[in-house]
């Protein structure tokens, strides 16, 4: 009876430490994903870089987000820097599905190069959010990396 109550405490044990990893990997997978995203946005990078964290579904959902632009001025902005910060919500990982709500905080101010060509109200220099509510689903592929399946902005 003993060797049962040891092999059952050793396979409890076993999967705790499994679901502490998985939890600590989804983290991981989450911030790398916004920050690859922010990179993106901000900094006018090529989006393919976002098919190693989004799936298609979740792309098409943060549309909008991807076309953020500086005022509508890329060609005439110089010395762009941005931050960003989340905050991860209720993770739970189950297998190969995880979800988590994800609140994110960004502030980008840049200059413009000519200020002459910037009219009216457009001539703010910078931009902000604050605590912008994200859920995200994701899964496991078969090839052993999360991807984020659903973000659903808020």
């Amino acid at each position: 009876m003993k060797r049962y109550v040891s092999a059952f405490l050793l396979f409890m044990f076993l999967i705790a430490g499994c679901s502490s990893s998985n939890q600590k990997e989804v983290e991981k997978v989450i911030q790398d994903a916004f920050k690859a995203r922010a990179d993106v946005v901000f900094l006018y990078k090529d989006k393919k870089v976002l098919q190693n964290y989004f799936s298609p579904k979740a792309l098409g959902q943060s549309r909008d987000y991807l076309a953020w632009s500086p005022k509508g001025q890329w060609n005439n902005v110089k010395n762009l820097k941005y931050s960003t910060t989340i905050r991860i919500n209720n993770l739970k990982v189950d297998g190969k599905q995880a979800s988590a709500e994800v609140s994110e905080t960004a502030v980008v101010t840049w200059d413009y190069i000519d200020p002459s060509k910037v009219m009216g109200t457009a001539f703010a220099k910078e931009d902000a959010w604050n605590n912008k509510k994200h859920i995200v689903t994701m899964f496991l592929t078969p090839d052993g990396k999360w991807l984020v399946e659903e973000d659903v902005i808020q």
